[in-house]
């Protein structure tokens, strides 16, 4: 069955503050400033701050998630969910054989789900038709977005626990890939954050809709415990040992907030409102384990 269009209305949303200790030395490049390889920065009160972008952080989540989907769900039933995972790249699904099995019922569902009119249906090319229809069924482009809709994880920056880090430099050589041996001449220097659990990264994950049991739940889900058992890779130099970032369990907080839908009553309303404001009693908050269950089967203890 696939989603309304047009149903944004929030009926839950989880707010995941995750802090990761720095397991391996970081560098999240910015620009080359002759020959040393600087890493990302920001303006804080006039002084230059590391932080890591937002999309960095939603890039290696969602290169996680692209890469175990297809295991995840290789137990399907459902064939059409199975092929739409393994045609997925990036947040296209055109591949060999998808037109002759589904641009049919591509296009009987554009007709039926009132997104364009007729006339801006039969302006879409069959490929833009089939890319509508598929994204709807496939749950990397439903937890991260495609050009076809919107993502429902939204990532905050990174922040460093300690503002203003010691930042060293580490010289290497270029390596020629075809001889595998180093270029001559070819010396470069690149910044980075050295191995650290005092200086933890930290930053956020609105979760809007991700409805326990559903397919985007269970991918999300197991990208989490994947994370927790082998870590999260951000950044340049992973080649190198560079990037690798362990989950701080212990600081890392879920909250949950679940709201009435279809809200009648002026009650229903204000606790709907004094939800999404995170008043006192509205909030469930959970350690990542509880979270993952939480997920899974939603029926776990709240802490």
């Amino acid at each position: 069955m696939l989603e309304n269009y047009y149903d944004i209305a929030i009926k839950n949303r989880a707010i995941l503050n995750l802090v990761f200790d720095i397991e391996e030395p970081l560098h999240v490049g910015e620009r080359l400033e002759g020959s040393v390889k600087k890493i990302v920065k920001i303006n804080i009160s006039g002084k230059l701050v590391p932080f890591v972008p937002a999309e960095s952080i939603k890039g290696a989540f969602r290169s996680i998630a692209t890469m175990i989907a297809k295991r995840i769900f290789e137990n399907e039933s459902d064939q059409e969910l199975k092929d739409v995972i393994e045609w997925h790249e990036k947040d296209t699904h055109i591949k060999e054989g998808a037109k002759e099995k589904y641009y049919e019922s591509a296009k009987n569902w554009l007709k039926g789900s009132a997104i364009f009119y007729d006339k801006k249906i039969d302006e879409l090319s069959e490929d833009e038709k089939l890319n509508l229809y598929l994204s709807q069924k496939c749950p990397i482009c439903k937890l991260f977005g495609s050009r076809n809709m919107t993502s429902k994880l939204i990532f905050s920056d990174g922040c460093f626990k300690i503002k203003e880090a010691t930042i060293p430099t580490y010289t290497s050589t270029s390596i020629d890939r075809n001889k595998g041996i180093a270029k001559k001449d070819h010396l470069f220097s690149i910044e980075y954050l050295p191995s650290s659990k005092e200086n933890n990264l930290s930053f956020k994950i609105i979760a809007d809709n991700v409805i326990p049991k559903t397919k985007e739940s269970k991918l999300l889900s197991q990208t989490l415990r994947y994370i927790l058992i082998a870590g999260l890779s951000i950044g340049g130099s992973k080649s190198r040992g560079y990037g690798l970032l362990k989950l701080n369990k212990e600081q890392s907080v879920i909250e949950v907030l679940e709201f009435i839908e279809n809200p009648k009553q002026y009650n229903e309303m204000k606790s709907n409102i004094s939800t999404l404001l995170r008043k006192e009693g509205t909030v469930r908050k959970m350690n990542i384990d509880e979270y993952i269950s939480y997920l899974d089967i939603h029926s776990i203890k709240y802490v």
